[in-house]
């Protein structure tokens, strides 16, 4: 299986990982020898004169059962740590509840206002709440669509946009087919985990991206920071290309997505101020503070009061020891906030939701009227009416999507309709 884009760093991770597993298994085995060795020896040798062996034929005997170890230990590791045991577990197991709960939006009424509203939607790399305050306290293709992407592992199989979801019809497709133009700017190269072909196809969005600004001498041929270009360029971009686009009569969907936040541990700014010890600490600081700019100037927009902004994290951190010290019991979720809508939430509070609620969310934002508030598998969270999670329980639902779908299969991979 391949993907277009994937980078040096990121096999270079991955051939990391490998090698301190294998450190931690060796440890781990070296550990389990010392304790168990004069236990093992006087069993194993035992066992060789009742069998009439040599005591060179016992240690033999004994080595090969030391590797036995090791090996399992090498194995298991990785495994538990990459949950490589609960894939195969579900991917065994089939689940329904596409069958039963799936919404087309292509199937139901619709609505826009006469008036259609501007979307601005900030994806912010890893941004949750757990980032933003203990007492507040997902992907693209989930948000934008009400369904998580789940691709068949073919070796024989590209990993490309041809081969994966052509059969949803998502945010960008209803947006395109009701006068909008898309829009997607990025500071690296939008071709990555196949982003391009996913907005290409759905909403036939214009992407902007680290090579876009390369051959249009946005930035030098040879420039390379961080993933691309850093944030800071990003957000200064985004300005010229907003005052450019909200010129235009027809309504806009302005889509951007940060990288400063990425791990492993961030990239920092020079621009901004140290206030913490560590880097990463200080990435989202920075990262806070450019958004706060960034969201201001916009206000003072001519194009601002016809606009929707919504700020979203596109899942969780990745970097998982930087929230050790959160109480066990604190329940993480992505960061989401609406500014500029009209609408009101029924219950703003205490909600259990999904980024998968962010599809048919994002659309109400925008005074659009969804019938009975359901799309794909998400929730209209301004609507009064149960997610998934809340009906089915968060981790039931969770374990039902872990499995494979026919339904998801037959209709989102090889697009049956």
């Amino acid at each position: 299986m391949t993907s277009k884009g994937a980078s040096f760093s990121s096999i270079f991770k991955g051939l990391l990982f490998v090698v301190i597993s294998g450190v931690i298994s060796l440890f781990l085995y070296m550990l389990i020898l010392k304790i168990s060795q004069k236990f093992r020896d006087k069993v194993f040798v035992n066992i060789a004169i009742k069998n009439k062996k040599s005591k060179l034929d016992a240690i033999d005997y004994i080595g090969k059962i030391d590797i036995v170890i090791y090996v399992v230990f090498s194995l298991l590791i990785p495994i538990k740590i990459l949950k490589i045991d609960e894939f195969v577990k579900y991917q065994n197991q089939y689940s329904e509840i596409y069958d039963e709960f799936y919404i087309d939006p292509r199937n139901i009424n619709i609505t826009f206002p006469d008036k259609k509203k501007n979307l601005i939607y900030i994806y912010v790399e890893l941004l949750e709440l757990t980032s933003a305050s203990k007492e507040n306290g997902g992907a693209l293709v989930a948000q934008t669509s009400g369904v998580p992407l789940k691709v068949s592992v073919d070796v024989n199989t590209d990993l490309s946009y041809d081969n994966s979801i052509k059969g949803l019809y998502t945010l960008g497709d209803i947006l395109l087919d009701n006068g909008y133009k898309n829009y997607f700017m990025i500071g690296s190269d939008a071709a990555f985990g196949c982003r391009d072909d996913y907005f290409s196809y759905h909403g036939k969005y214009e992407i902007y991206d680290y090579k876009y600004a390369i051959k249009n001498e946005l930035i030098n041929k040879d420039y390379k920071v961080w993933c691309g270009y850093e944030d800071k360029k990003l957000f200064d971009f985004a300005k010229d290309k907003l005052l450019e686009i909200s010129k235009s009569d027809e309504p806009f969907n302005f889509t951007m997505l940060t990288a400063d936040t990425h791990f492993t541990d961030g990239y920092f700014d020079s621009s901004c101020e140290k206030k913490f010890k560590d880097n990463y600490s200080n990435s989202f600081s920075c990262m806070d503070s450019m958004i706060y700019e960034f969201i201001n100037w916009i206000k003072e927009q001519d194009f601002y009061k016809d606009t929707v902004i919504i700020i979203t994290g596109d899942h969780f951190t990745m970097q998982e020891t930087f929230f050790d010290s959160i109480d066990s019991g604190y329940n993480r979720s992505v960061y989401n906030a609406f500014i500029n809508t009209d609408k009101v939430p029924v219950n703003s509070k205490n909600r259990v939701f999904t980024t998968l609620d962010m599809f048919p969310t994002t659309l109400s934002a925008l005074v659009v009227s969804i019938e009975n508030d359901h799309l794909g598998l998400g929730t209209d969270l301004f609507s009064s009416s149960e997610t998934l999670a809340e009906k089915l329980g968060y981790d039931a639902f969770n374990n039902e999507l872990m499995k494979k779908s026919a339904f998801y299969e037959k209709y989102f991979i090889n697009n049956a309709y």
